[in-house]
């Protein structure tokens, strides 16, 4: 497809014309926006399975990915599967030195060894994850809130559970992230389809948030991509829109971080995003895609560096 494109270019429709053009020096930093990056190339990551992504970890320096409920480990090149969960992965986090798999009514499950068995827990039923203050909590489909020190059968303590009594869609796409509040300090966020919830962990009690998310016909089933990436809180809402949250001196800014021109990204992309994680340097995330052709493409690696979104591999 040639090489030496410095950015992408879009015709009067907004097709790319130089999708299938790509920088290969492996020196090269060229994550600015619009940028076209690794192309076809990069072959060593496809997929083990036919199934999407749920969820991204690494675990003693071993990047760990979850398919639905199989495990996998990836170093230069896929491992054999490492275990299957009892339930699809809700949501996934580190803590502990082990990762802990949310999902929903199968219960929960931790891994202590990326490429060993996971042990499974039936009860909390969790359907997402968070951890402060040296503790790990879980909140359940229920809105209900649970905390431990060691994440392990048994150790955990029930509390508050969020007000449901105005309710009007399903508390199983839930996620519970980190993040500072008004005044700055770090605090349990509890983002539903309404709205968010913050946690009052003095009076163990729930409040709404001021920030409100957009309702759809289209609601998502399964909303994992909620990330805290260089002070920010990124989040997936229902109409497929990335939202960049930065609270800064009591205010909470609201930026469009959404995947799309001139990112050099095929905008069939723009499906409900699977997974994401931050390094501390870029936060990337995997989504999937079935294109207008009925040719199925199910991954797509990117990488976000605040000047726009880079695809790494697409499949």
């Amino acid at each position: 497809g040639g090489m030496g494109v410095r950015t992408h270019r879009y015709d009067e429709n907004g097709e790319c014309l130089t999708r299938g053009r790509y920088w290969s020096g492996q020196n090269f930093d060229g994550l600015w926006r619009g940028a076209a990056t690794l192309g076809p190339l990069v072959t060593s990551l496809a997929r083990p399975t036919n199934v999407g992504v749920s969820s991204i970890n690494v675990l003693t320096n071993i990047l760990t990915v979850s398919w639905l409920g199989a495990i996998y480990t990836y170093s230069a090149g896929w491992s054999a599967l490492v275990d299957t969960l009892p339930g699809n992965v809700n949501d996934s986090i580190t803590f502990n030195s082990a990762i802990f798999y949310a999902q929903g009514s199968s219960g929960y499950s931790y891994q202590t060894d990326p490429t060993a068995a996971a042990t499974d827990v039936a009860n909390p039923q969790a359907i997402a994850f968070a951890k402060l203050d040296n503790k790990i909590y879980c909140i359940d489909a229920t809105g209900t809130l649970y905390s431990s020190t060691s994440g392990t059968s048994g150790s955990w303590v029930t509390l508050a559970k969020i007000d449901v009594s105005d309710y009007t869609m399903s508390l199983d796409t839930i996620l519970l992230r980190v993040y500072d509040d008004a005044s700055g300090d770090p605090t349990l966020w509890a983002i539903a389809p309404d709205g968010s919830y913050l946690y009052d962990a003095v009076n163990d009690k729930w409040f709404r948030s001021r920030l409100q998310t957009p309702r759809y016909s289209t609601q998502l089933t399964t909303p994992s991509f909620g990330t805290v990436h260089r002070g920010s809180l990124y989040l997936q809402t229902n109409n497929r829109k990335i939202t960049k949250l930065t609270m800064t001196a009591g205010q909470l800014l609201v930026e469009d971080a959404s995947l799309g021109n001139p990112d050099g990204v095929d905008t069939g992309y723009l499906s409900a995003l699977k997974a994401s994680v931050s390094d501390g340097y870029l936060l990337y995330a995997v989504t999937g895609y079935t294109g207008n052709t009925g040719l199925f493409k199910a991954v797509a690696l990117f990488a976000w560096n605040e000047k726009g979104w880079h695809p790494l591999y697409q499949e």
